[in-house]
């Protein structure tokens, strides 16, 4: 993710919020806003240090801060994504309250984090003083840049503040009377009826995020959180919302989003292409090395049949030498389709094993099986009636063939299985080529 956000180092550097991107269990990137906000002199303090060496230790809500960097952590890596506030120390002993959200991002290497901490010191600075009188509420409402708003308990407006009116296009005195859900998109209205019965019944404040309405109809998104305002004898008799804007820090996340979707995509690809091999689109030597090793084991522990068939073109090398290497090269690439026609069960690996040579595992199949099969495959390859005017055997590209089986022999390892097979195919070239030739003890 790191190197995606060299794309946006603008607006990372210049963000009001701190960011960071913890990998490895340590912070490798931060902006200028964190530097100052965590009370560092320079991003070399942070770069390299575990989330939980932040603050120094103190305890909060019974635990120390350690543990709860580490809780928050790990619910952000189940989940995928995780927002909390949080009574963060610096350096300088000074306590302030942030609102950190941290993602889950699976990235090239292994999972990342990527957290945004806000001070929200004013925030909740705005409301406790919300409770003391009505005219520090009014006072409040037109100094937040945040709007903020106040209504009854069944979410009628009561006051409506200056940025809300910016925020929503509406004049001050249009903004009493309505209800909240007027400002919400109608999709998003029965999660903002439950969410405030969350906090009538379990005091649940947010964040939340809705589809917001303008008065010429409009959408933006918005963050909300919310509040009772009680009475003095602790009877809730109106709430409050704050809401913010959110809509740049959507698209700012989707892009992160779509970032990291592009580099799953280029990963997943430079994993295929790292196990296939370019020419003939067949798995490759590595992949057939891994298989055949699984395929042995479950053989051993199970006593399932295992069989291998080794191949190999005829007179291959006379065959580009007459023709050319392009023409041997698309030879080739026809013998690696006709080879896959014939192979039809799922479990049949076809692979390229190097140069000419192909490669058939066969998991639960005995050698009969496997004769079968070569047959067909012999028999696909001459369909494909491939000239070849230099071949000492036929007039069209043929192919020699060998088969080993486990049940044939006792084995230790796969690679002893590919041998069997090897002495087989080679027993076919000695035998006149063009033919199928099946390992049988004592023979070779």
């Amino acid at each position: 993710m790191l190197k995606y956000l060299k794309s946006y180092r603008a607006f990372f550097e210049n963000s009001a919020d701190a960011m960071l991107v913890i990998a490895h269990g340590e912070f490798v990137e931060c902006n200028s806003a964190a530097v100052k906000m965590l009370g560092c002199s320079c991003k070399e303090e942070l770069i390299g240090a575990p989330p939980c060496k932040l603050s120094p230790e103190f305890q909060l809500d019974g635990r120390s801060s350690r543990e709860k960097s580490l809780e928050m952590l790990n619910i952000a890596q189940e989940q995928g994504n995780h927002r909390f506030e949080w009574n963060h120390i610096r350096n300088d002993e000074e306590v302030f309250p942030v609102e950190v959200s941290l993602t889950r991002v699976e990235a090239d290497g292994g999972l990342e984090f990527f957290t945004v901490w806000r001070d929200i010191t004013e925030r909740k600075q705005v409301e406790a003083a919300m409770v003391e009188s009505e005219e520090t509420y009014k006072t409040i409402l037109m100094a937040s840049p945040d709007d903020i708003t106040i209504a009854d308990l069944s979410g009628r407006l009561l006051m409506f503040s200056d940025a809300a009116t910016k925020m929503f296009g509406y004049d001050r005195e249009e903004g009493p009377g309505k209800t909240i859900l007027d400002f919400i998109d109608s999709e998003d209205h029965e999660m903002a009826r439950v969410n405030m019965e969350k906090m009538m019944q379990e005091g649940h404040s947010g964040p939340n995020e809705y589809r917001a309405i303008r008065k010429d109809r409009s959408c933006f998104d918005i963050e909300v959180n919310s509040a009772l305002i009680r009475d003095c004898q602790g009877n809730p008799f109106r709430m409050v919302l704050i809401a913010r804007d959110i809509t740049h820090r959507k698209k700012a996340d989707q892009k992160i989003q779509e970032l990291v979707l592009q580099l799953e995509v280029e990963r997943d690809l430079a994993q295929r292409n790292s196990l296939t091999d370019n020419l003939t689109g067949l798995l490759n030597r590595r992949f057939f090395d891994t298989t055949l090793q699984a395929e042995f084991s479950r053989h051993k522990r199970t006593g399932s049949q295992l069989s291998l068939i080794m191949i190999d073109v005829d007179y291959f090398k006379k065959y580009n030498d007459y023709y050319g290497h392009l023409e041997g090269d698309d030879c080739l690439r026809q013998i690696a389709r006709a080879l896959k026609m014939a192979s039809e069960r799922g479990a049949d690996l076809v692979t390229r094993y190097g140069g000419e040579e192909f490669a058939v595992i066969l998991p639960d199949t005995n050698r009969q099986g496997a004769l079968v099969l070569s047959e067909r495959i012999a028999g696909s390859v001459l369909e494909l009636k491939l000239p070849h005017a230099d071949s000492d055997i036929s007039e069209w590209v043929t192919l020699s063939m060998g088969v080993a089986s486990t049940a044939d022999q006792v084995l230790d390892n796969g690679s002893q299985l590919v041998e069997l097979a090897d002495q087989a195919m080679y027993r076919a070239k000695k035998n006149g080529r063009n033919r199928c030739e099946i390992f049988v003890p004592g023979l070779e």
